[in-house]
């Protein structure tokens, strides 16, 4: 896995832009993927996880694959343990 590196110690503009395109790329992602899972999940129809990832990666490129995969791993795993709450 490829890992980026930003130093928040001497923070420069450059630095700032890149970590907010990612968190703001990761909030949009979340957003969208929460509703195709949940319409998976009512119609009981599911794409595999690298058919989700395919879709994303295409359409957030600027978004390092590694933070992409982890980030739609962790909101399976929070839909699950949602599902098991209820």
């Amino acid at each position: 896995m490829k890992s980026i590196k930003i130093k928040l110690k001497h923070p420069n503009q450059i630095k700032i832009n890149k970590l907010i395109s990612i968190i703001s790329g990761l909030e949009l992602i979340s957003r969208d993927y929460l509703v195709v899972r949940l319409k998976e999940i009512e119609v009981k129809v599911y794409l595999p996880f690298k058919g989700h990832y395919a879709n994303y990666r295409k359409a957030y490129p600027h978004i390092n694959s590694g933070v992409l995969q982890n980030h739609l791993r962790n909101l399976d795993k929070t839909i699950k343990s949602y599902i098991a709450w209820c």
